[in-house]
């Protein structure tokens, strides 16, 4: 074979070679573009995800819950507390607690906005409209502290009893409003490992152990 047929012949064999690269690279941009296409894909459902996740709490008002809810627990939790201390006397004890059981009754309006009765059959028909139906149990647990903490002097020796009643109105409401605005899961996981009960007198002794191994 001659210089010329063997050059023929190297042609040949590298058009074939040139043409597999040329089909290899135009395979390999269009998965290129069909991968970002996914991203994009992807980060769009993501982004109307949020969109809509965002619309939601709006629509819910759950940032002006939230505030309201921190606001009734701050009343009916500090009513218990007041029901439950001997540290004041009795007309400071029961002057703070009509305060509060007032500020539960303005709390309790203030949620209706959030919170609408239930309408069953026509009971309270003739109210007002806000008023019809049966009170929402989450309104339920300010009106508990609210009678307790205005009707508190009259309670007599059942006082302690109001006490109790007061302290599951405020874990009630509490509970309530956790599954209405509280968060399905922690920033860290740290934060939402389970603890144990506590127990002040282990507490002190666990202290006074250690200190003891200090020295």
């Amino acid at each position: 074979m001659d210089t010329q047929s063997w050059i023929t012949l190297a042609g040949l064999l590298v058009i074939p070679g040139g043409l597999i690269g040329w089909f290899i690279s135009q395979y390999q941009r269009a998965e290129d573009r069909r991968y970002q296409q996914l991203a994009l894909s992807e980060q769009n459902r993501a982004i109307e995800a949020q969109r809509l996740e965002d619309q939601r709490a709006h629509d819910l008002r759950v940032d002006e819950v939230l505030s309201w809810g921190k606001d009734a627990i701050d009343a009916v939790q500090s009513v218990y507390l007041l029901c439950s201390t001997t540290a004041l006397d009795e007309s400071e004890q029961r002057t703070h607690l009509f305060e509060l059981g007032m500020r539960c009754s303005i709390l309790l309006e203030q949620g209706r906005l959030f919170f609408k009765n239930q309408i069953v059959n026509d009971w309270g028909n003739q109210k007002e409209k806000a008023y019809k139906g049966y009170r929402p149990v989450i309104l339920d647990q300010l009106l508990i502290s609210h009678l307790v903490a205005i009707r508190w002097s009259d309670l007599g020796a059942d006082q302690e009893f109001g006490a109790k009643i007061a302290e599951k109105a405020a874990k009630k409401l509490v509970s309530l409003l956790q599954a209405e605005v509280g968060r399905s899961e922690t920033a860290a996981t740290e934060t939402g490992l389970g603890g144990r009960g506590i127990a002040l007198e282990e507490l002190i002794e666990a202290e006074r152990t250690q200190m003891k191994g200090g020295f």
